[in-house]
């Protein structure tokens, strides 16, 4: 997905984590969940957070690879344990951002292994990143959110 679809989708999941759960001080738990949104994609140079980390992204890359541990679910929960510990908000933000990142990017054809390293759970979807679905989908969830919020 692109990074703006990314940010909307993660706006919204984050509203409805919001509603179900006790998150604490909500303007920090959604703070950080449009902060944890791009976050898987610091291992692409070419992305937002990729092109701020320049070299350190490139080099991730070189080793890692893209979708590799940065798309698990593994790495989702290390990174969102370790920062629960220190403040529980935050914590919570990021692995709802990380998550909505790892739902959105399991819905293009490229898909996502889940579950890496630990074994091969691939998840691959319908959407071309950048194309007209993605694009119908961007507007989609914005209009959702924007009704979330006013309602």
């Amino acid at each position: 997905m692109m990074f703006r679809t990314h940010l909307v989708f993660a706006f919204l999941f984050g509203l409805i984590i919001n509603s179900f759960f006790s998150v604490g001080n909500v303007y920090l738990f959604m703070i950080f969940v449009l902060f944890a949104a791009g976050l898987p994609d610091i291992d692409h140079p070419g992305s937002k957070y990729g092109r701020k980390l320049g070299i350190i992204s490139k080099a991730i890359n070189f080793v890692l690879g893209h979708r590799g541990i940065f798309h698990s679910l593994f790495f989702a929960l290390l990174l969102s344990v370790i920062v629960w510990y220190f403040n529980q908000t935050i914590g919570y933000g990021i692995f709802a951002g990380y998550l909505s990142h790892l739902i959105g990017d399991g819905l293009s054809k490229e898909g996502i292994n889940l579950l890496y390293p630990f074994t091969k759970l691939e998840i691959k979807g319908f959407l071309r990143v950048g194309g007209i679905v993605e694009n119908i989908l961007f507007i989609f969830l914005l209009g959702l959110s924007f009704y979330v919020v006013i309602f």
